[in-house]
């Protein structure tokens, strides 16, 4: 049996933040840390400490945007080391993020992040420019991935 001694836990839930008419969608991430690891023989431990973390929304769009292009390249290595050993595997999974990739919804593709990117935001946020520049890197590597993989 293999001890997985884990001791962070979180939950996430959605807040709006700003002025009315100009509200924004955060995400608001609570991370506990319990004393013991579970698994454990006891059914509770107790929480020795709270961490809230605010995330904007150009953060989880960059978050979003860099999980997905893991995901891709995660599966490209799987898929290229099953094609050298011969070794049958199901390319559902692969469909399914080149297709989420390829034909995003359109509230949840590439194009609904071009207001992060525009000279506008940037105006309006300045504060925020560092991370623009990773949304943009972030993009540009989306994009080779999948351009490599199609």
């Amino acid at each position: 049996m293999t001890n997985s001694a884990i001791n962070l836990f979180s939950s996430s839930r959605p807040i709006t933040k700003g002025r009315e008419g100009s509200e924004e969608s955060w995400i608001e991430k609570t991370y506990f840390t319990t004393e013991e690891a579970f698994p454990t023989v006891l059914r509770r431990s107790e929480i020795i400490a709270v961490e809230v973390v605010e995330i904007s929304p150009i953060e989880r769009v960059l978050n979003d945007v860099e999980d997905r292009t893991k995901e891709l390249e995660g599966l490209c290595t799987k898929y290229s080391t099953a094609v050298k050993t011969g070794q049958p595997v199901s390319t559902n999974p692969l469909t399914m993020a080149l297709n989420t990739a390829v034909d995003a919804p359109q509230e949840n593709g590439v194009p609904s992040f071009r207001h992060f990117l525009s000279n506008e935001y940037i105006m309006r946020n300045p504060d925020k420019l560092q991370i623009v520049e990773r949304l943009r890197i972030a993009i540009d590597d989306h994009v080779r991935i999948v351009g490599f993989v199609c």
